[in-house]
């Protein structure tokens, strides 16, 4: 994904069987959760290297990437 470098982007993520307790990170920095449903998480971007970054999500222990 890209996007400023400065972070505070808001994205959305959709997919399916989401909960509560997954975390993401933008280029390895968190990103700030901001709401989520069983299909759609809403993030704001952290501050990272500038340029496309990989989007890790981590949920339920298990890891998926999302390469840039």
């Amino acid at each position: 994904m890209t996007g400023g470098a400065s972070g505070g982007d808001t994205i959305t993520i959709t997919g399916a069987g989401f909960t509560s307790g997954a975390t993401f990170t933008f280029g390895g920095a968190p990103a700030t959760f901001v709401s989520y449903t069983n299909s759609v998480y809403t993030l704001k971007t952290p501050a990272h290297t500038a340029g496309a970054v990989d989007v890790v999500m981590t949920q339920n222990g298990q890891t998926n990437t999302f390469k840039n």
